[in-house]
């Protein structure tokens, strides 16, 4: 009896932990992030907006370099999950002509750019490329 509720103890103990790094990774992908392309001629703007309730927007526009004037490419809504350190997006039906709600998963991690120290999220395609976001 005293093994068993030892081992419990130590069960609980072990994810307290696990489960206080979770909630923080959390917080920390709540808010938005954007990446900037900028071109000579065009500049491509991607922005995502994670909510507390597990909803997120996605939006990509491009205008031409040097205008204000932009056109959106992609606008997406959905929900999102944290599966450890795997985020699963998915669009919400008819949102995306080529996804159709299908669930995208990408490893990510919020961390510290390492020249300018300003946070960054950042998600491995399938590829192995990193697409990296930056607090506007």
């Amino acid at each position: 009896m005293t093994r068993f509720l030892l081992l419990a103890l130590v069960a609980v103990l072990a994810a307290v932990p696990a489960a206080a790094f979770a909630a923080a990774n959390a917080a920390a992908l709540l808010g938005t992030w954007v990446q900037d392309d900028m071109g000579p001629v065009l500049t491509y703007r991607r922005v995502y907006r994670f909510n507390r309730d597990g909803t997120y927007e996605f939006l990509f526009t491009v205008r031409n370099t040097g205008s204000t004037a932009q056109r959106v490419l992609v606008r997406e809504r959905g929900r999102y999950a944290l599966r450890g350190d795997v985020l699963v997006i998915t669009p919400q039906l008819g949102q995306v002509r080529w996804q159709r709600g299908v669930a995208r998963s990408f490893p990510w991690r919020v961390e510290r750019d390492r020249a300018g120290g300003d946070l960054r999220l950042v998600l491995v395609l399938p590829d192995g490329i990193l697409d990296v976001f930056y607090r506007p």
